[in-house]
């Protein structure tokens, strides 16, 4: 059974010890594993609470009308097709988010959606601004939040807009709660992504002093922390670079597996990020994809210390 995972997160419980919802890695056990023989990652197991095996897992992502999906597990990238929006219009997405369930669902400049994998089947699940609406920007960046990392105690919607301000999102009414924003100087790079039992992590793009993007400055990877009253708080983690220097910018899509963030850039790069660091290395420059504008992962996907 492949499991649906979109830039989000999970934590997964052992029953032989406490790890925390952390998967030890082949270091800390004796059994062999049945993942690939160089890859240092033991092979989960069927985990009791129902999310996916390491080996299940599936990142999503997407270009501007067509949805891809990524096997951490192989390092291979599949097209899955052209979003089908019921009303016939043109595609046009922002972002993309799992849950804990495995639904898919994406963000445009009006509506949320969500997406049938298997047939592309795109239905619109509500408007959360007007066209053109002056108050309210468009949502670039977009995450399911598990329940354990929640200020509510239960799994809930964000979005962040490309001058960094964060939102809840009420599925029933549409409202767009304000929940703060990134660090002066710093906004939106394009996505989040949340790892219950672990994390919320984003990509942020450093701004001059009128909000514009800083042109060859690098991405940063931050992990934010919503609490139950007030804003979120942003600790900005490091420059997505390699060892030997070279940067990287415009990750509009994030997700997680293993140990590691993984970044979608808008030049169609795929890339694996140190989660403590910020230390990226490049996966693949050929994906297929010209260019990704987002990317995500289901809330339950398991993640190793």
């Amino acid at each position: 059974m492949r499991i649906v995972v979109a830039l989000a997160s999970l934590s997964l419980a052992l029953s032989a010890c406490d790890t925390g919802g952390r998967i030890p890695s082949r270091d800390a056990e004796a059994n062999p594993d049945s993942g690939p023989v160089d890859s240092g990652l033991r092979d989960s197991g069927p985990p009791i609470d129902g999310g996916p095996r390491l080996d299940d897992v599936l990142i999503y992502a997407h270009s501007e009308d067509t949805l891809y999906e990524f096997s951490p597990f192989t390092n291979t990238v599949t097209e899955l097709g052209v979003f089908d929006i019921e009303d016939g219009s043109s595609p046009n997405m922002l972002d993309l988010a799992v849950d804990g369930t495995g639904r898919i669902v994406t963000v445009g400049f009006t509506e949320i959606y969500v997406v049938d994998p298997e047939t592309m089947e795109t239905l619109i699940s509500f408007t959360y601004r007007e066209d053109r609406d002056p108050d309210i920007d468009p949502l670039f960046g977009l995450s399911f939040i598990p329940a354990d990392l929640s200020p509510s105690g239960r799994e809930i919607l964000i979005g962040a807009t490309n001058s960094g301000d964060l939102y809840e999102v009420d599925p029933v009414t549409a409202r767009l709660t304000p929940r703060g924003r990134y660090p002066d100087n710093w906004g939106s790079s394009g996505d989040i992504t949340s790892i219950s039992g672990l994390g919320t992590f984003a990509t942020l793009r450093q701004r001059d002093a009128d909000g514009r993007p800083i042109e060859g400055e690098p991405d940063a990877v931050a992990e934010i922390t919503i609490p139950s009253s007030g804003d979120a708080t942003i600790r900005i983690i490091g420059t997505t670079r390699t060892a030997g220097g070279e940067t990287f910018t415009k990750l509009f899509g994030l997700g997680y597996w293993g140990r590691d963030l993984y970044g979608f850039s808008s030049e169609g790069q795929l890339l694996q990020i140190d989660r403590e660091t910020g230390i990226t290395t490049v996966v693949t420059d050929t994906t297929g994809a010209m260019q990704f504008y987002g990317a995500g992962v289901t809330t339950k996907v398991p993640f190793l210390i």
